[in-house]
């Protein structure tokens, strides 16, 4: 199965940009996973790290090497220069995902004004012939570039900007700092609001939990917000401020909506490997405030996990059901959303089977009938009116469609 660092970002701009690294520099430029395998490489290796690694008594350790490296760039919070066991130098840029690191950006290795003589002597004193191996190493290490410190410097900071421009979570991060600040606002205001009408919140919040669940199925992220800060809010009231209860909700919560972006068609080997890292970022969170932002920063893992697929089909679909959402009620067609989108109808139905596992109809009505699940629940309109709310001029077509997805009528759902 392919990396998932390439649903994240983009194979062709990773592509692009290592490549067009490899050829500025002349250093060979790697793309590894958060184990240490390449999984894209530009330029090839030297005879001197073959040569050198023969001399170790362990043999080479690149892989651990890169990985400590890698961990120290996450420390240092930029790329990191360090020297291989062979006395060569290499530059390493972690690949964070929403702070989470998915594999990094390797270049090297390359000498630092000229090779240590010294460590190629006692690399050869440790080989069967000394002689001939000094003098192989010392041939080899020729064909490894060189590069003045300064040089070196200024090519981890370039690595550095080039890798952070391409993660979308670092893009990103900007905008999760305001999206925390507005949901803590959020969450105050509805803490002070249930406190000022004297409300004593008993009862769990089910209907909002329903609701942020119906929002991961139709992949309304922007809802699911709103829903989540009211929802983090009466949970924090019902637990009564209590740090551990809180956190078993939570982890409750992310487990629903992994249930749910998977029968929404998410990847779910995906999808299981990113609420495994949620669940443990739960587990290790001290504060409300901290568990809070976990769920917050990560919804979007939940509503649009389908989404990570090519750049192209990946747009196409979430301007499609961003359209199906806002216009659910209106008389909508899957030739009128693919003329909207400049593509042709049978494409837009391929795409709509492929990469969310449903054909465009299915999906249609599966956000027709989460949204009559809320006013079936939350209203007292007549069932007729609700069905025409929803898009369905027929209440008996209505109510087939509904007991299709939910087991009942509407009027036995009510």
């Amino acid at each position: 199965m392919e990396s998932h660092i390439f649903q994240y970002c983009p194979r062709e701009d990773l592509e692009a940009v290592l490549g067009g690294l490899h050829a500025l520099s002349g250093l060979r430029v790697q793309l590894l996973d958060a184990l240490g395998t390449p999984l894209l490489s530009y330029g090839g290796a030297f005879a001197y790290c073959d040569a050198a690694i023969k001399c170790l008594p362990t043999g080479g350790k690149c892989a651990e090497e890169h990985r400590k490296a890698m961990a120290r760039a996450i420390s240092l919070g930029e790329a990191y220069i360090f020297c291989c066991h062979t006395g060569l130098y290499h530059i390493v840029q972690p690949l964070l995902i929403r702070g989470r690191p998915f594999g990094s950006v390797l270049a090297g290795p390359f000498l630092m004004d000229g090779a240590d003589e010294d460590l190629i002597r006692r690399l050869a004193a440790a080989a069967p012939d000394p002689g001939e191996k000094l003098l192989e190493l010392s041939r080899c290490v020729r064909e490894v570039p060189s590069l003045a410190p300064e040089q070196a410097l200024h090519l981890s900071r370039l690595l550095f900007y080039l890798v952070y421009s391409l993660v979308s979570g670092s893009r990103e991060l900007s905008d999760a700092r305001r999206a925390r600040l507005l949901h803590q606002s959020r969450v105050n205001e509805s803490i002070q609001k249930y406190k000022a009408q004297g409300q004593k919140e008993r009862s769990y919040p089910l209907e909002l939990e329903n609701r942020l669940l119906s929002c991961v199925r139709v992949g309304s992220l922007e809802e699911a917000k709103r829903v989540y800060h009211e929802l983090y809010a009466r949970l924090v009231v019902y637990e009564k401020y209590r740090l551990e209860p809180l956190r078993l909700r939570l982890m409750e919560l992310c487990a629903l909506l992994r249930q749910a972006a998977v029968e929404r068609g998410a990847d779910t080997a995906l999808v299981l490997e990113l609420s495994q890292k949620v669940m443990q970022d739960l587990q290790r969170a001290e504060s409300l405030q901290s568990l809070s932002y976990i769920v917050l920063d990560n919804l979007d893992l939940y509503t649009e996990s389908l989404l990570f697929a090519s750049r192209q089909n990946s747009r196409a679909i979430r301007e499609a059901t961003e359209y199906v959402q806002s216009h659910f009620a209106e008389p909508v067609s899957l030739g009128a959303v693919a003329q909207m989108l400049n593509i042709s109808p049978n494409y837009l139905s391929m795409l709509f089977r492929r990469i969310t596992g449903r054909s465009f109809r299915e999906y249609l009505n599966m956000v027709r009938i989460e949204q009559a699940k809320r006013l079936l629940n939350g209203t007292d309109y007549p069932i007729v009116d609700i069905a025409v709310a929803c898009g369905f001029s027929d209440q008996s077509y209505f109510t087939k469609v509904f007991r299709k997805y939910t087991g009942l009528s509407p009027k036995q759902f009510r």
